[in-house]
């Protein structure tokens, strides 16, 4: 029974001038133990399409417009096709895709792994425990909780010994000289020696004690009304005019 297994798929720029104008695509493939290579070279430039089986030249040709690159080859009784498909050549194995086969090879190497059959574990079964029977219908409805039973733990404790407790006094803030904070000072009434009571009547009539305060005269004296300028006559001279009584200063020249 003959076996194709996919192998590789490269694709590389290869113009000598510009590498972006010549492109090499290349499929490496086993069939019946035997390496096969297939090369195509495709020129952006002058369009040209060369095909090489282990490279040996088995097609040369120029593109066309509007038709699909397609090229047949025959390797040990399998049928080799490379076909276009838009922009993307597709090669097939007797109608097998290249691409199918190495994704399929792919998978298997990353999905394998060891199975190992489940232990059986055998589980006993738990014997149920007896219920007890009541002649009350609650009881069975509600078990009675699960109570485990110390025996108390007895600690001799021996009384504390208490502290002698002594009365301290407050802080004085204050103290005065010969007195003491909570002592009432020794308060003795000063009498006053005057030479009278003040409520007597007095010793010498009011006329005939000294004055101290200056006298001060009842009537004031008179002087010339000099501030009036129509009194004087003249604005600027305060003394009174004693041979033109009454008359008015209107002007520099005028009098009346």
């Amino acid at each position: 029974m003959s076996r194709v297994k996919a192998v590789s798929f490269s694709e590389n720029k290869v113009g000598k001038r510009i590498k972006a104008s010549k492109k090499k695509l290349s499929w490496a493939l086993v069939i019946d133990e035997q390496e096969l290579k297939i090369d195509l070279y495709l020129s952006k430039l002058s369009r040209k399409v060369k095909v090489a089986v282990n490279t040996e030249i088995k097609y040369t040709g120029k593109q066309t417009k509007g038709v699909m690159f397609q090229f047949t080859h025959e390797f040990n009784g399998h049928q080799i096709n490379l076909i276009q498909q838009g922009k993307i050549y597709d090669l097939r194995i007797d109608s097998v895709s290249f691409d199918f086969m190495l994704m399929q090879d792919k998978t298997k190497n990353e999905f394998t792994y060891d199975y190992k059959e489940p232990e059986v574990q055998i589980v006993e079964p738990s014997v149920p425990e007896p219920k007890k029977v009541t002649t009350n219908p609650f009881e069975d409805l509600f078990d009675e909780p699960k109570e485990e039973y110390k025996d108390p733990v007895i600690v001799e404790s021996q009384p504390k010994k208490l502290k002698p407790f002594t009365i301290k006094p407050p802080p004085q803030q204050g103290q005065f000289k010969g007195v003491g904070v909570f002592q009432a000072p020794n308060i003795q009434p000063v009498k006053a020696q005057l030479a009278s009571d003040l409520f007597d009547n007095p010793s010498k009539p009011v006329s005939q004690q000294a004055r101290t305060v200056s006298p001060v005269p009842l009537v004031m004296p008179s002087f010339p009304q000099a501030d009036n300028p129509f009194k004087t006559g003249n604005p600027f001279n305060n003394s009174p005019k004693a041979h033109q009584p009454n008359y008015y200063y209107t002007g520099p020249n005028y009098h009346k």
